[in-house]
């Protein structure tokens, strides 16, 4: 999937005209990770926005004693970041 086609997917971006889509299209950087990769940690600072196009990306956070705690899964047009 191209980016423009990533971004239209999104509701985070539906009420943006083409022309916007064209423009964040124009700056995005689309990237693939391999299965099991963290995107994000916790109480980690970040300037990125991940828009998922291809693929599904797991949730978690770690309970008191530090295991992985599942929180949801998110998919093609989820956001997070």
């Amino acid at each position: 999937m191209d980016a423009a086609a990533a971004l239209r997917a999104s509701p985070l971006l539906s009420g943006f005209t083409d022309t916007g889509i064209g423009i964040l299209a124009g700056i995005a950087s689309p990237r693939s990770y391999p299965a099991g990769t963290p995107l994000f940690v916790e109480n980690m600072l970040s300037d990125t926005l991940i828009i998922v196009a291809d693929g599904r990306v797991g949730l978690s956070s770690k309970n008191d004693k530090g295991a992985d705690l599942a929180m949801g899964e998110l998919g093609p047009g989820d956001w997070l970041g």
